[in-house]
């Protein structure tokens, strides 16, 4: 679904700020900095030590993405797309959703079309445009809804809401060994307004829906190990003339091994 939704009174408000900015401009990925914070744990009833491959846990996984420029204060480069690694021992588990609790991105033009149980976290964006000769910034607030796809995927519904009002449905791309999640965004959220790019200043978004399977419960991430009494995250934000990468760790506590008799 590629359909863009723009409230009138909003867009003619912003049209007309885009007209007095003229040397409208977002920094370039050499002057973009790029911080990730990463939060990574089992819900309390599961206890404190991961899973293994015969017996995932769920995790809440939260990630808070921080861009800013060098000097502060600018709008950071525009993202095209963002990758997470997730730990090797953190899986992609959405194809153990049965069918009738996925949501299709080819039919849905509003978040409340997807079925419920779909959804498996939110988050928000702050981005931003600043104007080169008058220092003046035109922020956008979007809210995120994860779901999960027909495919087992990841879906991103972002909905622009101050200013302008959008809404897109963005399905993220999973990797084959279900430990990297690679997301795009397309021009139409990139600049709400045609000719207005924006960058990513904060997002901070968390993954923490689960599913009983066959009498296991799922998380649409859950940890199968760890290794090295850590959890090793790393994005990768794509920028359109550049990209900068981040990672930060979470301790852990390997499962504990069966005593043999």
């Amino acid at each position: 679904m590629r359909r863009m939704y723009v409230i009138g009174a909003a867009a003619i408000a912003l049209v007309v700020l885009a007209v007095a900015v003229t040397a409208s401009a977002n920094s370039t990925a050499e002057n973009t900095t790029f911080d990730l914070q990463v939060g990574a744990k089992h819900p309390a009833k599961f206890g404190k030590r991961a899973g293994t491959p015969a017996k995932p846990k769920p995790v809440n996984l939260t990630l808070e993405m921080t861009g800013d420029t060098e000097p502060p204060g600018g709008s950071p480069s525009t993202s095209t797309d963002v990758v997470i690694q997730l730990p090797s021992t953190h899986k992609w588990f959405g194809k153990k959703w049965p069918k009738s609790k996925r949501c299709s991105p080819e039919t849905v033009e509003e978040k409340e079309a997807c079925p419920a149980g779909s959804k498996i976290g939110d988050g928000k964006v702050l981005a931003s445009n600043k104007n080169e000769t008058t220092g003046q910034k035109l922020p956008e607030d979007i809210e995120l809804t994860a779901f999960v796809l027909n495919s087992g995927g990841l879906g991103l519904f972002v909905e622009g809401t101050e200013p302008l009002q959008f809404a897109a449905l963005l399905p993220g791309k999973i990797s084959n060994k279900n430990t990297k999640i690679s997301v795009h965004i397309p021009d139409n959220v990139q600049e709400p307004l045609a000719g207005i790019p924006t960058g990513i200043e904060d997002l901070t978004f968390t993954l923490n829906g689960k599913i009983k399977s066959n009498k296991k419960t799922y998380g649409a991430i859950s940890s199968v190990g760890c290794k090295n009494k850590k959890w090793k995250t790393v994005v990768t934000n794509i920028y359109r003339d550049g990209r900068n990468k981040d990672d930060d760790t979470v301790k852990c506590s390997a499962a504990k091994k069966k005593k043999n008799n």
